[in-house]
């Protein structure tokens, strides 16, 4: 079981390679792991105890314009992260990016979203303004 934050956001970066990537929104949740430590002679209520180990996960998506978003961004490979919500707040952290998508978000438009999915590779960091 773990407990989580969630931060949500409408701009941010991704960088992959060394190139920086424009992203139009994102999710981020902060998940704390805990351990189930319920006595046996408890009937009703669950306990548990925070063992330390924190981790964070989310998506991101951009707008696919030439194939920039799409051929850029891999799977399975760490790459730094870099987003920053709408209080002006700034979060960064290595990512490894376990699914993308790709898709069409206007009836009869040329309008095409690309999403991705991660997971955390090491510590999330927050800067405020």
């Amino acid at each position: 079981m773990a407990s989580s934050t969630k931060m949500t956001g409408a701009d941010g970066a991704v960088s992959i390679g060394g190139t920086v990537v424009a992203i139009t929104d994102w999710e981020i949740s902060i998940s704390t792991d805990t351990k189930d430590v319920t006595d046996s002679t408890s009937s009703t209520w669950k306990e548990t105890l925070a063992n330390g180990f924190k981790g964070w996960s989310g998506s991101f998506s951009g707008w696919y314009l030439d194939g920039t978003l799409s051929e850029v961004v891999t799977t399975g490979v760490a790459e730094a992260g870099i987003f920053t919500s709408e209080a002006a707040v700034t979060l960064t952290g290595n990512l490894n990016i376990t699914s993308k998508s790709i898709a069409c978000t206007i009836d009869g438009g040329d309008a095409v979203k690309a999403s991705y999915q991660f997971v955390c590779d090491g510590a999330l960091t927050e800067a405020n303004p």
